[in-house]
């Protein structure tokens, strides 16, 4: 059943594709549908699904893929420490030889999200399972899974990182800065995504808003970054030249690293509750618009 409804979504036109995902998340959560409007969309997620397909950054595929846009934020911002090293690079698992690598390390695929493995203590790695696994990410084309454009061209590659820890509890925060044409508002901040996945917003002043994003919102509370100003001044440089974009950034111990940028949050499939934020939000998103070459 899974290989027919994967070849069903996998040869949908894109239009059918994001309608029936978008309507599968709202009605899986148990939430209010507004229906899906791409002639004159107005809400956050429409607006997104309407950048998906009309709107080709011609760059994007760069942008997207998690080696070489190490390289494009370097150039951007000047700032070597904020990028996280690449410690290994391979085009297949078979290639990866664990002695080469310390003793943890974070293992992912540079064209596709989600797809990462920690490793805490590769004395425990089962090596064979774990190459399998990252073998059948490789073969996977995410473009498949969103159809969002800039995954489909990117050549898929294992990369190694180091693990980087820094609170208490072992846990990296992720930030996520919604980004309008250089302007960042709100803040998504992501809690125990490996264990009860919750996440918060907040604005620019770190109050926190009342509305949620496919997880409910955490009660835990999360201090404002004390270097929370330093992190907007890489957010507007790296946002500044398109009308959307999610910059992902961690926050170790005031030690700022660039996590990834991305353009079409959920595909702008995840149910925003309550819905009057979807249309709040969408509000400093501005389109139809044409991407200006020069």
């Amino acid at each position: 059943m899974e290989k027919i409804k994967n070849f069903i979504l996998k040869n949908l036109n894109e239009t059918n594709f994001n309608k029936i995902l978008y309507y599968y998340f709202h009605i899986k959560k148990n939430v209010k549908v507004p229906k899906l409007n791409l002639k004159n969309p107005q809400s956050f997620n429409h607006k997104i699904i309407w950048l998906k397909m009309n709107y080709k950054i011609p760059n994007a595929t760069i942008l997207a893929d998690k080696y070489l846009v190490k390289e494009w934020v370097l150039k951007k911002t000047g700032k070597k420490k904020i990028i996280i090293p690449t410690i290994g690079i391979w085009k297949s698992a078979n290639e990866i030889n664990l002695c080469d690598l310390p003793n943890s390390f974070i293992l992912k695929t540079n064209h596709a999200s989600g797809f990462n493995h920690l490793v805490k203590n590769k004395l425990l790695i089962n090596e064979s399972k774990l190459k399998k696994k990252l073998n059948n990410w490789l073969d996977i084309n995410y473009y498949d899974i969103g159809k969002e454009y800039q995954y489909r061209n990117i050549k898929p590659l294992i990369i190694a990182e180091p693990l980087i820890k820094c609170d208490k509890e072992g846990q990296l925060l992720d930030y996520k800065f919604f980004c309008f044409n250089g302007r960042p508002k709100y803040i998504q901040v992501d809690i125990d995504r490996f264990i009860n996945h919750k996440r918060n917003f907040y604005d620019l002043e770190w109050n926190k808003l009342p509305f949620s994003i496919l997880y409910p919102n955490s009660s835990k509370h999360i201090k404002k970054p004390t270097n929370l100003k330093g992190m907007l001044d890489i957010v507007k440089n790296l946002s500044k030249d398109f009308p959307f974009v999610r910059v992902d950034l961690y926050n170790c111990d005031g030690q700022i690293y660039f996590g990834e940028l991305t353009l079409h949050p959920g595909g702008g499939c995840e149910p925003i509750v309550p819905n009057k934020w979807d249309f709040i939000i969408g509000s400093h998103l501005k389109v139809p618009i044409k991407f200006d070459a020069s």
